[in-house]
């Protein structure tokens, strides 16, 4: 009975070749990834974390992919040959959850909307407001120098708060995306 199960995974393992399917998706990953490493580069973290936004919740949007791909590799993991591999698909679509679209989050877009400076939230930290960031950059460019909101001083000073704000939620992503994106490409296309 073990070897008619056994032979069965088998079987479902060649019709299947998620290997295909992800050799398909590949090309846009590494875009992806170059895009992160655009937005890396950005000086400003504030409009950095926009498009940021913008970029992953394009992917956030292609969940239903996503899994439908780590169905394929767990239906094609015979005697673990893609545990690895699922893994971090399974670390990418989490980020991409993260990262993505939440009404009540930082990034508060619908799917299929363009993120924006109106769309995107920032604020909750050191005592600061939760704006969007139209609402911060108008504060810093206030022909008064200053906050509309806590008075002309601290618009330099929040701009830093919530740049390192920006910053910090990428990095937190950037780095891993990437090095998933890098072992996927890897270990998935170059596997017998």
């Amino acid at each position: 009975m073990q070897f008619i199960i056994e032979a069965s995974r088998f079987v479902t393992d060649r019709r299947i070749n998620p290997r295909l399917n992800f050799a398909k998706l590949l090309p846009a990953l590494k875009d992806l990834s170059c895009l992160l490493e655009r937005v890396n580069r950005m000086e400003d973290k504030i409009n950095a974390v926009v498009n940021f936004f913008d970029i992953v919740s394009r992917w956030h949007d292609r969940e239903a992919e996503m899994s439908a791909l780590i169905s394929e590799f767990e239906q094609s993991n015979f005697q673990g040959k893609y545990s690895e591999v699922l893994e971090n698909l399974r670390v990418l679509r989490h980020h991409f959850q993260n990262a993505g679209r939440s009404m009540s989050g930082w990034n508060r877009t619908s799917p299929g909307m363009k993120v924006s400076d109106e769309n995107v939230f920032l604020g909750g930290i050191y005592g600061l407001f939760t704006h969007p960031v139209s609402v911060w950059k108008e504060e810093r460019e206030s022909p008064k120098g200053g906050s509309a909101h806590f008075g002309g001083s601290r618009a330099e000073s929040d701009h830093n708060i919530l740049s390192d704000q920006a910053e910090r939620f990428m990095i937190s992503h950037i780095g891993p995306m990437r090095e998933i994106i890098g072992y996927l490409s890897r270990s998935v296309v170059e596997r017998d």
